[in-house]
């Protein structure tokens, strides 16, 4: 116990340029760990689509960011471990989650074939349009027709 009791003492006697740098350092460790998590949940891409928008989890990341850089002054323990973590679990499940679905879409979870994207054209109304298809099973996807 007066080992710890020591320790925190030692933190609050540590002038607030060391803590920015130990937040900075913290937080690149935590963004590590959370792609390297991200990754290990995406192994079944069910994940990367309900992981929404990376535009919103990076900006969330960097605002917890600032917010422990400004916390971490005030209450260390908050602002060096907690926000730092929210933020690199943020950043790193977004990225993730980024990778995930740009190569979610080019293998058929059902068969495993090749995603394409072709032209068709309607037997009946004439009309030209795109659709996404597996090669190998058929599967079909989307289907939009093109503006006339």
């Amino acid at each position: 116990m007066q080992q710890v009791t020591e320790f925190w003492a030692w933190l609050q006697a540590v002038n607030w340029p060391v803590w920015v740098v130990a937040m900075a350092w913290w937080g690149w460790v935590l963004f590590g760990t959370g792609l390297v998590l991200s990754f290990l949940m995406l192994a079944r891409r069910d994940f990367a689509r309900g992981c929404g928008n990376l535009v919103l989890l990076v900006s969330l990341a960097l605002v917890a960011l600032v917010v422990s850089v400004f916390l971490g002054i005030s209450f260390p323990l908050i602002g060096t471990i907690f926000f730092p973590t929210l933020a690199g679990l943020l950043i790193g499940g977004g990225i993730g989650a980024l990778f995930a679905e740009k190569g979610s879409r080019s293998r058929c979870p059902d068969c495993g074939g090749r995603i394409v994207t072709e032209t068709f054209t309607d037997a009946t109304t004439k009309r030209r349009g795109e659709r996404i298809v597996c090669k190998s099973c058929g599967r079909k996807w989307k289907e939009a027709y093109h503006r006339e």
